[in-house]
């Protein structure tokens, strides 16, 4: 039996990261190569130095102080900017058939981390604001802030979550649950996780260096992606999602790549693609040793050295929960009208590629390709693999 393929459409993007905020930006800032929005910090490691991503922009406010957290001021400010999209689809197919799925991993831990800081050390009576740390709280609060009555949930899985989540939105739409939903991720920086990566002696005191011989870990980012994914058409759209699970350590990925091998396939699979009709791959590119070696091997196995890659955690930090949909999001401009050039997104890092590991194509200065599939990739603790595949009409 012939296998049925189900494109759905990504009409429109809402973004905010270290590149920017909003479209025109991200993607300016994106093309230029900017490292701009890296920030050194010599406060939040004690004793140590690390570059982070940081998202150095007006936010929304948010008056109601059980959603008036950091990740939620950054879904909205993403949100905003596909408003009148999601207006119009809530006007077409009715609240009850426009659902969210967001992906984070943190979501209020940054709030809960000052105000229990400020508890115990302070001895106030008022305890933290427990629901701040509540994994649902972010896609409840954009399910309530359009009045939505459909299925929202968040999606948990480190730094695969926003990347799943366009697994599960697809799903929504394929089992007739929803007609329309709201797709993204959305993470904001805080000591706990900063502190956690560096006790496992993953960030590095130098800005990402991925793919390099020289590559000493990963700097932590943050942002927000948005997307409202429909049965509609749209110049760009969803054309497969690949999930997998290596569980083979709690926190190192599987040397042999196998398992990112295998979510890849799946989501070539999923879209009913050939590697060779592949033009560009977002890579997850953490800048980590162990990372690196994974992917690169992983990648080789399935295009050989036949598609351009290159990681953008460099530009923008590694964003955690946020990280698939914020890639997915440069992948998206990069394939837009936006970007009148077709410049592809250039791998930054000091040149010198890592000989040791599998001899992939890196994106180089000034490299222009009319992308019609782009293919991104996350991974997270525990083996948790996903790859996106968005394609251009």
């Amino acid at each position: 039996m012939p296998i049925v393929i189900m494109n759905f459409g990504l009409s429109d993007l809402g973004i905010v990261c270290a590149l920017g905020c909003g479209k025109e930006e991200v993607l300016k800032n994106a093309a230029s190569s900017s490292t701009a929005g890296m920030s050194k910090s010599e406060t939040i490691i004690k004793g140590g130095q690390t570059f982070l991503g940081e998202a150095n922009f007006p936010l929304p406010e948010i008056e109601n102080p059980r959603w008036n957290t950091r990740c939620n001021r950054l879904a909205l400010s993403a949100v905003l900017q596909i408003e009148h999209s999601v207006r119009c689809a809530v006007e077409k197919y009715g609240a009850g058939r426009v659902g969210v799925v967001v992906g984070s991993s943190n979501t209020g831990m940054r709030e809960f981390e000052e105000e229990y800081f400020y508890f115990s050390q302070k001895n106030s009576p008022k305890k933290p604001f427990a629901c701040h740390g509540e994994l649902g709280n972010v896609a409840e609060f954009i399910s309530g802030y359009f009045n939505l009555s459909a299925p929202s949930y968040t999606v948990s899985t480190a730094c695969s979550s926003s990347a799943k989540a366009f697994a599960s939105a697809e799903r929504m739409i394929k089992n007739n649950v929803c007609d329309a939903v709201i797709v993204g991720g959305a993470d904001s920086i805080c000591k706990f996780v900063v502190n956690g990566f560096s006790a496992l002696g993953a960030t590095s005191s130098e800005l990402a260096n991925p793919m390099s011989a020289n590559r000493s870990g990963i700097n932590i980012g943050e942002g927000a992606a948005m997307f409202l994914l429909s049965r509609e058409n749209s110049q760009i759209f969803l054309a497969g999602v690949g999930e997998s699970s290596d569980a083979y350590h709690a926190t190192s990925p599987d040397p042999t790549g196998e398992g990112v091998a295998l979510s890849m396939r799946n989501a070539l699979q999923n879209a009913g693609l050939t590697p060779q009709e592949i033009d560009y791959v977002n890579l997850h590119g953490t800048g980590t040793v162990f990372n690196d070696s994974m992917e690169a091997k992983a990648v080789y196995g399935v295009f050989k050295d036949e598609v351009l890659c290159s990681s953008t955690k460099a530009l923008t930090g590694h964003s955690l929960g946020a990280a698939g949909a914020v890639e997915a999001g440069l992948c998206w401009l990069m394939m837009s009208d936006l970007n009148k050039e077709n410049a592809l997104i250039e791998h930054v890092y000091d040149g010198e590629f890592d000989k040791k590991i599998a001899p992939i194509s890196l994106v180089g200065k000034n490299m222009f390709k009319k992308v019609k599939y782009a293919l991104s990739n996350s991974f997270a603790f525990g083996g948790s693999n996903a790859s996106v595949i968005l394609g251009r009409i």
